[in-house]
């Protein structure tokens, strides 16, 4: 399945969320697996932000900042949207993952996780 950096981040935190809910056992070993699959993308993603943040910001109090308005957030902005961008094949098999049509989940989270998975009807 091709996702972009972006939908990988989003779904990540969704996904993070969601992990905390009890589910049965069958939806929640899919669960881990999508989480373990995302996490090796995720960290690469998280390295590149990391090394942009090294590149173009400056050390204040000990934290690397970017400052509003520069040449140089506008050059990270650019970079950082070029990351996220970018495609990659991710692992994920078989149907989607069928959550239970009870469960309680928000709005943004069930739309970042769309690709992965199903809640059918009662």
């Amino acid at each position: 399945m091709k996702l972009n950096n972006g939908q990988i981040s989003v779904a990540s935190q969704a996904l993070s969320k969601l992990m905390g809910q009890k589910l049965p056992v069958l939806v929640s070993a899919r669960l881990i697996r999508l989480a373990q699959e995302l996490d090796i993308h995720l960290a690469v993603i998280n390295a590149v932000r990391n090394n942009l943040f090294k590149q173009y910001g400056t050390e204040v109090d000990g934290q690397l900042i970017i400052k509003q308005n520069t040449p140089e957030m506008e050059t990270f902005s650019k970079d950082w949207a070029d990351l996220l961008s970018q495609e990659i094949d991710v692992k994920f098999e078989g149907e989607k993952i069928k959550l239970p049509w009870t469960i309680e989940i928000e709005p943004s989270s069930l739309l970042a996780l769309e690709p992965f998975i199903v809640i059918p009807e009662s």
